[in-house]
C-alpha cells in the first residue's frame, strides 16, 4: 500500500522523499526481523518493494544522489545536492538503508538464486565499485568481496540463460569464472598476510571474516562453475581452508559469517561434518550470539542427509527450497 501511494504522484520535493525514507524504514525494519530473528513473514516481497523504491530514488526522485560524486561525496556535498529537500541526517539515514538492502539482497541472491526480476530497476554495482557504499560498515565485509559475490551471481544468471538458448560456452564461462578467481585469490593471499587472528582490535577482526567470506566466495564460484559435489578439487580446497579458518576464529565473530558458514558446510566433506557441528557448539558453549548460524546448521545437516539418502545434487540451494 505504501508503494502503490507513492506511485500515485500525489507528493513532491521535499515530502516526496520523506515518504520515500520512511517506507524505505519500514521495508528495511521488517525484512530485519524476518531474515535476523524467529518472525516468520514475507521478506522476498518486502526486499522486493523496497528494490522498487530504491529504483525510484535512483531512476526519477534523486538522481543527483547516485551520481559520480553523491553518496561517495560526504555529508556536506550531499547537504549542497539536496538543500532544499533533505536534511543531513536524512541523506545518512537514506545512505544506511541503501546499504542494508544491498546487503541482505547480495547475500539473498547468492542464497536462493539469481534473481527473476530486471536488475536496472535498481543498480547498485556501480555505487559499490565507486566506493560510494561501504557494506563493512554494517557487517564488516569489505565492498570488493560483495562485488564479487555480485557478479559469481551475474555468472550463474548468464549461464543459466546461456543454456536455456542451448548456447553455453564452457570456454566463456570457465574465463569469465578464472577471472574472478584470480582476483579473490589475489585478495587472499593479502588478508593472510595481514591477518592477526589473536589481536582483539577491530581491524583484525575484520580481516578475518573478510577471509572467512572470501574463502566461501570461491565455494560458490566453483560450485557454480563445476557443479554441487565436494569432491571438486577446488570446492574442497576452499572448503578445508573455510573451515580452518573458522576454527581459527573468536567464537564472538561467528554471528557475522552465517552464509560462508552455511556455504561451506553444505559443501563439506563427510569427514569434516563433526568439525562444522563442533563450531556451533563451542561457540554456544561460550555463550555467544549464534545469530542466524543456526539456521545455517539445520540447512548443511539437511544437505548431508538429503546427499547420504536420496538421489540429486545437493548444495545449499537447493536444500533450502528442499525444505521450503
Amino acid at each position: 500500500q505504501c508503494v502503490d501511494e507513492l506511485g500515485t504522484e500525489i507528493y513532491y520535493g521535499k515530502e516526496l522523499l520523506r515518504k520515500g525514507m520512511q517506507a524505505l524504514a519500514i521495508m528495511t525494519q521488517l525484512v530485519s526481523l524476518e531474515v535476523f530473528s524467529f518472525v516468520e513473514g514475507q521478506w522476498e516481497m518486502h526486499l522486493q518493494a523496497a528494490r522498487t523504491i530504491l529504483g525510484m530514488f535512483q531512476n526519477r526522485w534523486a538522481p543527483e544522489l547516485f551520481a559520480e560524486k553523491g553518496i561517495a561525496s560526504g555529508a556536506s556535498s550531499l547537504g549542497e545536492a539536496l538543500t532544499d529537500q533533505c536534511s543531513t541526517d536524512d541523506l545518512k539515514a537514506l545512505k544506511f538503508f541503501i546499504t542494508s538492502f544491498v546487503w541482505v539482497d547480495i547475500i539473498a541472491n547468492a542464497s536462493h538464486g539469481p534473481p527473476p526480476f530486471d536488475l536496472k530497476h535498481f543498480d547498485y554495482l556501480p555505487l559499490l565499485r565507486n566506493g560510494h557504499l561501504q557494506p563493512q560498515e554494517i557487517m564488516s565485509c569489505q565492498s570488493c568481496i560483495m562485488i564479487s559475490i555480485t557478479e559469481i551471481t551475474a555468472i550463474e544468471a548468464w549461464k543459466n540463460a546461456q543454456i536455456e538458448r542451448g548456447c553455453l560456452s564452457v570456454v566463456q564461462l570457465v574465463t569469465r569464472a578464472a577471472t574472478l578467481n584470480s582476483r579473490l585469490t589475489l585478495g587472499i593471499q593479502g588478508l593472510e598476510s595481514r591477518l592477526r587472528i589473536n589481536s582483539t582490535n577491530l581491524e583484525a577482526d575484520s580481516e578475518a571474516v573478510n577471509l572467512i567470506f572470501a574463502y566461501g566466495a570461491l565455494v560458490y564460484l566453483h560450485t557454480i562453475v563445476s557443479g554441487a559435489s565436494p569432491h571438486t578439487p577446488e570446492i574442497k580446497h576452499n572448503v578445508t581452508r573455510c573451515l580452518e579458518r573458522f576454527e581459527a576464529l573468536p567464537t564472538r565473530l561467528l554471528t557475522r559469517n552465517c552464509w560462508p558458514f552455511t556455504v561451506a558446510g553444505c559443501m563439506a566433506t563427510e569427514d569434516q561434518y563433526d568439525r562444522f557441528r563442533y563450531i556451533v557448539a563451542r561457540t554456544s558453549a561460550a555463550k555467544q550470539a549464534l545469530g542466524t548460524t543456526w539456521k545455517g546448521l539445520k540447512v548443511m545437516e539437511e544437505c548431508w542427509r538429503l546427499r547420504k539418502f536420496e538421489p540429486g545434487i545437493w548444495c545449499w540451494r537447493s536444500t533450502m527450497k528442499k525444505i521450503n
